[in-house]
Parts: structure tokens; sequence; C-alpha cells
């Protein structure tokens, strides 16, 4: 037999019910969500500070020494001594995803230091004056200067494309595609007066009476809004305003703090500026004046502010978390989500309901209340119901139609507001709230509830009626809530008891038992049937769900990832009749090793989005094929954000083709006979991926062949006071040194003693 079912499983579904409390979460319902801020102090005597795009924090002291901090895990460790010589007064920093640019004021240079190596690897030359601030954005760094706003590329060359456009920028902070620079002009302007100056005290100048404006540039100094914040009483929020002294983004929205412009001048804040509604709004209340705040990349609402502030010149953090919502009405963490189900026919059985909940704890709980009935109305609208709703009020909303309380909360508030009442649209709102609440306690006082807890299929009783109305309750804690993705309920009651002879139909008493007994079985029936019904899913890469996907992996023999990504693996089952024509080929394993990095590359952010890969084209290729390695001897070229790992192999025909002994002996070192070969890739991003390309090649490689895989160093030093193509120099290729090995037993001498 066939049940007739409605569910409820996407956004639209749920919004078509009575919600009280709680809010839509990727098609399901969980209690409601407020946004609050946590802050924690980092450290004191912070003269600048900056944060790389995986939200490392870093730290200039106003000792001279450079710190790494991750808010994550609380992990701080020193870069860069005070005392450090290639550093003799650094005054501002800023980070690229594996570099921490350090500004000298003493001679206008910028020392690279690498995190990962905890060394200077680099200088730039380019001769700044009186730097205050730094900031990294696609490649470029931008120094805010005595001299105004710079642009210095990867040569160290600075550029002054942004004179014609500012004219004298106090903050800024760069993004990919655009430049927020708080600019000031009238008043008294120069250096002393700027926010990010630092004298030789450490302490930074406050503004002086200026005005300001918020302008966005683009890259090469073009102004890329036809607007601008300031100095026309627009920095203001509600009936207040302040004066912004520094500047970030969140997201592609710019981030401003200052103090407020308030009698006693001891208030100070950050607020943030929708350009939807072109108003700022506080966000987080400081307690001292604020000179320096950057914010890490990411998902803008819960992005983490780092500000500097006060005389003591402390790093605080502000982390924006979200909470569930204790009731308003009832004073602890539930909600109620009220559907309605219409089988269009009046004295109808309903006969189960089935909940789908996908996220439950020991501190939550799911209740579920029902009741049927043949006529939709169960509170009548009133306006004894409301706290504040005169008789007058809800006579002119009957007067719309509204006979009772269902049809009230979910009818648009607009509609329910005529040009001649005399209350408006905010009193809709206030009175539906109320009305929602309503509802909720009449659930919870007058009808069946089940005696299950958590509740995933629910036999009803005593269901009868054209209507059925379906109460979820949801009770949490703070920092917990159940998430329900989807409600079913079926109809008509009926069971295998009309397949029995008339005997065991004709006590009514019996034949009730003997209906609800049997419809158990049928019940488990029609989940099978449904469960055939969708089994396609099970065979679809992308649709199959999480649980099954080992299983999947094992009908197809694509068992190789497991230890993945969720959506490596997807793709890996996706394309694997594709890869296994390749399979045994070097062509097949790129790709293979191509898969797995684009999806732990966490440069890419979402690798599901992308395109997949296009057929590689060969870039090089060996004299013929390796018949010793059993290898195709196509050489490919890494796509799709894994082009920075630099993929080569390297087999032991490509060294016999080479008439360098040298050559042979630093490379023949990876080989372990005539039939291996050596990956070189590089610099991975963990150990993790080092194991996992091994993994592949174990796996992928044909059974007599041999691979290993060897990581590579992004740094090549030369020396401390060694600088490639002025002091020092390479040969050329003719220039041989025998069997001396550079490095080694070979020193490079600067270019005078060579001469």
């Amino acid at each position: 037999m066939k049940f007739s079912y409605t569910t409820t499983t996407s956004d639209a579904d749920w919004s078509n019910g009575v919600l009280d409390n709680v809010e839509l979460r990727n098609g399901g319902v969980r209690l409601a969500t407020k946004t609050t801020t946590r802050r924690t102090e980092v450290v004191s005597e912070v003269r600048d500070i900056a944060a790389d795009p995986d939200g490392i924090l870093y730290t200039l002291r106003t000792n001279g020494a450079v710190y790494r901090y991750d808010p994550a895990t609380g992990f701080r460790e020193r870069l860069l001594k005070g005392t450090d010589r290639a550093v003799r007064d650094p005054r501002a920093i800023c980070a690229s995803s594996n570099r921490v640019f350090v500004c000298d004021a003493t001679d206008g240079t910028i020392t690279a230091l690498s995190p990962r190596l905890h060394r200077v690897v680099g200088t730039l030359q380019p001769d700044l004056d009186e730097p205050t601030a730094l900031a990294y954005a696609s490649g470029t760094i931008y120094a805010l200067t005595a001299g105004g706003l710079v642009a210095v590329d990867r040569s160290g060359t600075a550029d002054t494309a942004f004179g014609d456009e500012l004219t004298d920028p106090v903050d800024f902070a760069a993004r990919e595609g655009a430049l927020y620079v708080l600019d000031r002009y009238g008043g008294d302007a120069g250096t002393a007066g700027k926010a990010g100056t630092t004298d030789e005290t450490g302490t930074t100048g406050e503004l002086t009476d200026a005005e300001l404006s918020l302008r966005v540039l683009g890259p090469s100094g073009s102004t890329t809004s036809d607007s601008t914040l300031g100095p026309d009483g627009t920095f203001d929020f509600g009936d207040e305003t302040f004066t912004p002294t520094c500047v970030t983004t969140l997201g592609e929205k710019p981030v401003v703090s200052g103090p407020i412009d308030a009698e006693g001048g001891d208030e100070h804040g950050i607020f943030v500026y929708d350009p939807a509604t072109e108003t700022f709004d506080q966000r987080v209340a400081l307690e001292a004046y604020p000179r320096k705040m950057v914010a890490q990349s990411g998902d803008p609402d819960t992005q983490t502010l780092h500000v500097v502030t006060g005389e003591e010149r402390t790093c605080h953090g502000f982390r924006a978390l979200d909470q569930y919502v204790n009731h308003p009405r009832q004073n602890r963490h539930v909600g109620t989500a009220i559907l309605r189900y219409d089988s269009g026919t009046k004295d109808i059985d309903w006969h189960r309901v089935t909940l789908d909940i996908i996220r439950s704890s020991a501190s939550t709980q799911v209740r579920v209340r029902y009741r049927a009935t043949d006529e939709p109305p169960l509170v009548a609208f009133d306006a004894d119901c409301f706290e504040e709703m005169s008789q007058a009020e809800a006579s002119t909303v009957r007067g719309l139609g509204i006979e009772s309380m269902w049809e009230f909360v979910t009818a648009e508030p607009d509609a329910l507001v005529p040009q001649d009442a005399a209350f408006t649209r905010n009193d809709i709102h206030s009175w539906q709230a109320e009305g929602r609440t309503v509802l909720a306690s009449h659930a919870a006082s007058e009808w069946t509830t089940s005696d299950v807890i958590d509740p995933e299929d629910i036999l009803l009783d005593d269901a009868n009626g054209r209507y059925l109305y379906v109460a979820v309750e949801l009770l949490g804690t703070p920092d917990a809530s159940p998430l329900v993705d989807s409600v079913r309920a079926y109809c008509p009651r009926t069971s295998y008891l009309r397949h029995m002879p008339e005997i065991y139909q004709e006590d009514e008493q019996s034949a009730a038992f003997l209906k609800r007994y049997l419809s158990v079985m049928e019940s488990s029936f029609v989940d099978i049937e449904s469960e055939i019904e969708s089994i396609g899913t099970h065979f679809d890469p992308y649709g199959v769900a999480s649980e099954s996907l080992e299983w999947l992996e094992g009908w197809l023999a694509a068992d190789l990832g497991q230890d993945w990504p969720e959506s490596a693996r997807r793709e890996l089952l996706a394309r694997a009749p594709e890869l296994y024509k390749k399979r045994g080929t070097k062509a097949g394993l790129l790709e293979l090793i191509e898969l797995y990095l684009r999806h732990t590359n966490p440069r890419v952010s979402n690798p599901l989005q992308q395109s997949l890969p296009e057929p590689s084209k060969p870039v090089r290729a060996s004299s013929d094929t390796n018949a010793q390695s059993g290898f195709e001897t196509d050489q490919t070229t890494p796509k799709n954000g894994v082009s920075d790992y630099r993929l080569f192999f390297v087999e032991q025909t490509d060294l016999s083709a080479l008439d360098e002994d040298v050559v042979d002996r630093q490379y023949g070192s990876f080989l372990s006979g005539s039939r291996s070969f050596a990956l070189f890739c590089g610099s991975l991003d963990s150990d993790e991926q080092v194991e996992a390309l091994q993994d592949i090649i174990d796996a992928e490689s044909p059974a007599h062949v041999n691979g290993t895989v060897v990581e590579m160093e992004d740094e090549f030093t030369l020396g401390e006071s060694s600088f490639l193509g002025l002091n020092s120099h390479l040969a050329s290729r003719e220039f041989s040194m025998g069997e001396a090995r550079l490095g080694e037993d070979t020193v490079l001498t600067p270019r005078g003693a060579v001469e």
C-alpha cells in the first residue's frame, strides 16, 4: 500500500509555520541566536600589530621585539629580538601568508621575516621617510610615511601614486582590490598629529582639530567609490557622533574606532559601516583611546578584531560569538516551531509523524505535540490575548479578515496596517511575537504530547481531521541547541487490517487494537519502500550521505583517501572511472596528487566550487617512454590552486641524459634504483600532506616501481651580507668548478674579491 505524506524540509516550508524563538539553519530549525563579543587581553607595550590571512597575530613591542601569537591556541613565540642588528629601529609591521615585514625607521628599509624559519630572509630598500604603518595586500606592501601613502613592489621600489588622491592620511587598511584610508584635511595638518605617528618613547599622538573622511581607493590610487564618509557629519551612530582614529576591514565592510564625541571624552568604541544602509553600528565599547586595529581574514561575522589601546598600549582581542537566546517570556532556552498540514479532506486519520534530528546532545531535548481538527482556527483572535491591544485595535485587525491567532501571526505585517490605523508596523511586530507565544502555550497545555524525548517516529493517537498541527519544541542551553532538519506527516491511517478476513473487523474494540498493531509492521515496510525509492542517492558521489561514503568507496575500490577531507573523497569518487584509465601512469598519479592537494590547500576556500581540472597539458617529456620505470613520460602542470607546490618527477633516465656528475650524485641519492622515481614538491603545509602523498605513490605506482616524496624548501640563502647581483654573483653555465659543491666546499665571495 502507499501512504500519502507531506514534508517540511526547506527554509520556505518552515517559514509557512509559526516560529517562536527559533531560527532557520541550513533547511532546518534551531534555537534563535544572538551575537556576543568575547574580550581577551593579549599583551601590553605594543607598538604595532598585524594579522596574516590565517588569523595569526604578530605584535611589535615597544622594545623592538616581534612576537607571533595564535589566538586559537594561545601559543606565543618570539621571531625577532629587540637587540637584533637586522632592524635597528622597528616602527611598523604587516604580514602575508608566509612572511612578516618589519619597517626600520632608521634607514627606511623593510625586512622580511620567515615565521617558519624564525630568521630574516630578505630586505627591501624603498627608502621610506618616517614610516608609521604598513599593510600587505595582493603581493604589494603599502606604507604610511611623512610623505603620504606609498606602495612598495617586490623589487623594493616605492610608488607615490596616491599623492593626488589624499591630503593628509591618518591611518589605512588594505585588502585585495581596495584601500580604506582615513584622510584628514583642515586644522593642523602634519605628522605630529597623526594617530599612527609613534615617537621615540613609543607613544602615539592623538588627532588634532581637523575634518576627516574615509576614502576608498583602488590599488593604483584611483577612487573606487563615488562617495566618501565624512566630513559632512556621517561619522555618527544613532544620535551620537565619534572621531575615527584607526581603520581596518571585516570582509568588505570598513571598521573604524575612536573616541565618542560626548561630554567627558572618556568613551570610545569600534564601529562597523554597513554600505547597504550607509550607517555605522557600534560593535564594541572600549575603555581607552584606540591606537591601532587589525582584523583577520574570513567570515565577517566570526572574525577576531585586535586593538591596541591606552597609554599602556595594551592589545585586546574581540571575537564575535553566537549564543542561543533565552526565551523573552519563559526565561529559559526554549523555542517552538508549529507546523500545519492540510490533507484537503475532512475526517482523515493521520497515521504518523517522523522527524530528522541531525544534532542533539545530553543537554538538549526535542519534544513533539500534535492536534488534528476539521476547523482551522485553534485559538480565536482576541484582544485579551495581548498585553497592550485595545478592543478597537483588535476590531480593526478582524476587519481585515483575521479570525484566528494562526492567521494573525502568519500574515505579513504591512498587510495588517490600514492607512487610517491608530497603530504602526512596530505594534504589529510586537503583537505577533506575543501571538506566537500564545500558540506555543496553547500547544503545551491542550495538545497531545508524545512521551518520547527526541522522537524520530511517532504513531499518532486520535488524530482525526483535515488539519494536523504539529508543535516541535526545542530545549537547549546558551551553548547547545538541537537541530531538526525535517518533519514528515503521513495520512490516512490505514493498516493491513483491510486485507484480513471480515471476522477480524466485526468487533470494534478488537479491530482498533489490531489496526494499530498491524500499522507498526506496515510503517516499517513504508520506510523500506521509501528507501528503495531514494536508492539512487547512495550512488551519487555528491549526494550520498557522509556516513555512507565509506560504503561507496569500498564498492568502487576507491578507498585510498578515507583519511582525506570529505570534499576530496567525493571528487575522487566522481572521477574514479576517469582516474582508473590512467592508473599506473605518471599522468594519473599527478592528477590524483593534484586532487588531494587542491582540497588540503588552505589558500583554496571551497574546492568543490571549482571546476574539475581540465586535461593536463604536457610541458616537458623525456626522449621516449621509460620502459624501466613503467611510467609514461608526459610531464604536466599543476592546476586549480596547487601550482605553489611545484610538483616535478625525476627518474633515472632524466639523470642519465645529463653530463654533470655533480647533478647525478645530488639527485641520484633520492633514487633507490633504476626502477624508481622521486616526486619533488613543496613546500608542503603539514607533515600529514607528506605522508598522504607517499601513500598515494605507494598505492598507485606499478608494483615493480619505488617512489619517494622529496619536500623542497622555499628559501635559498647566500648569507647575511651577500646580495645576489650586487656584491655576489652566480657564474654562467660555462663556468666549471669541477668536483666542488656550491655551499659545501665553495663560498661565493664579494665581487671585488673575485676581480
